[in-house]
């Protein structure tokens, strides 16, 4: 058992360091550096996505649970739907499929994976290195205050 939360403690930790990483260590929202969280789009406890990079977004800690305005803890309808408009509901739609599967990894499953990770983590140092990383917001970053993109003014269109 303690081998197996020792390995569960270095995949979460890795988890996080990597959706921080790929998105260049800034909130998805508002393209702030400072107090930044790896949010699960579906719960750590569903075992079939805890892991998978595609399930976690970097949030700034006012985007993933401090505002009651909008936050992915506090607000998830509007959550949602800026996600959807986001990311897209093609892809809302796939992860919410991929979450409902059943999934037990074995311990040699989690080494691997374990292993995977830190791979995609020494390369996204790499091309942060390569290109000169100078700490701007991503191009994609939906800064507020830019027209359409303050995550309150999220609108369901189905």
């Amino acid at each position: 058992m303690k081998s197996s939360k020792l390995i569960d403690q270095k995949l979460d930790t890795a988890w996080s360091l990597l959706v921080k990483l790929r998105a260049n260590n800034r909130c998805e929202c508002c393209g702030t550096p400072h107090q930044l969280n790896s949010h699960h789009i579906h719960t750590r406890r569903n075992l079939s996505t805890r892991w998978d990079i595609i399930n976690g977004m970097c949030l700034c800690v006012m985007h993933h649970t401090a505002s009651r305005r909008f936050s992915a803890h506090s607000t998830p309808l509007h959550f949602r739907q800026w996600l959807i408009k986001y990311k897209g509901i093609d892809f809302v739609n796939e992860l919410k499929v991929k979450s409902n599967a059943i999934s037990k990894l074995m311990p040699f499953e989690k080494e691997e994976l374990l292993k995977e990770l830190n791979k995609e983590i020494n390369s996204c140092r790499m091309q942060l290195k390569t290109v000169g990383w100078t700490g701007e917001a991503p191009a994609w970053a939906h800064i507020p205050n830019d027209e359409g993109s303050n995550p309150s003014s999220a609108t369901n269109k189905s």
